[in-house]
């Protein structure tokens, strides 16, 4: 069983995305468990001496059998990231995501997905990383 709160008493499950989920048993809800898969996977090369690419896919299925409105069904992210070393640990990194999650719209009365929304979103980030 997963449950939290903050400092300021907020749901962090609920901040974290989980928006549907029976996990407060305190207030006297439900406890679903939910059934899921997940499978992440990169590969990481040494091009040359000042640049190593890593490429990666990472995804999760909800397996539950009953949905509601708001629950989230999947997630999925592709990834490459590219690092260019400096010199005594010292690198700087810059990084591409795809993003997708499938949201549920609608449900029937047996808590089966009848539509869904895909969310998707394009990420660039730059780092810089110190190695010690």
């Amino acid at each position: 069983m997963n449950s939290g709160t903050n400092l300021n008493n907020a749901n962090l499950f609920n901040i974290a995305g989980n928006y549907g989920y029976n996990i407060n048993p305190i207030a006297g809800n439900s406890v679903d468990d939910k059934k899921s898969l997940g499978v992440w996977l990169n590969a990481k090369s040494k091009v040359t001496d000042w640049l190593l690419v890593t490429i990666g896919y990472g995804m999760d299925q909800n397996k539950s059998d009953n949905f509601g409105v708001g629950n989230y069904e999947s997630n999925s992210m592709i990834y490459s990231n590219f690092t260019l070393p400096i010199k005594h640990g010292f690198a700087i990194m810059l990084e591409y995501q795809n993003l997708n999650t499938s949201e549920v719209t609608g449900v029937d009365a047996e808590g089966q997905i009848t539509d869904t929304k895909d969310n998707k979103a394009n990420v660039f980030g730059v780092a810089a990383r110190i190695s010690f």
